[in-house]
């Protein structure tokens, strides 16, 4: 919660972007227009994936499948992100 003096200095602060610029205002007072994020399809399938792989590699300890939950668990730590910085990359 604001004091009454940081509420009057925000306001002045608000009048006086509204005044040099007025578009950048009127869009900061819409908001960004975008909708909560969800997760994409392939972050979804990247989880899914390290997920069965970790499960694999925990019960089954023939060394393949020991490796197998290695590399699951590093998806699934770093799949969802590289997925994001990945769209991120190629929306520019």
């Amino acid at each position: 919660m604001l004091t009454d003096r940081e509420q009057r200095a925000l306001k002045e602060i608000e009048r006086g972007l509204s005044a040099t610029d007025p578009r950048l205002s009127a869009k900061l007072a819409r908001g960004s227009g975008r909708p909560r994020r969800r997760r994409s399809a392939l972050e979804v399938l990247a989880i899914f994936t390290s997920v069965v792989l970790v499960a694999t590699g925990a019960f089954d300890t023939r060394p393949g499948m020991v490796v197998a939950g290695v590399v699951g668990l590093a998806v699934l730590l770093g799949g969802p992100f590289a997925v994001r910085h990945w769209k991120a990359g190629s929306s520019r």
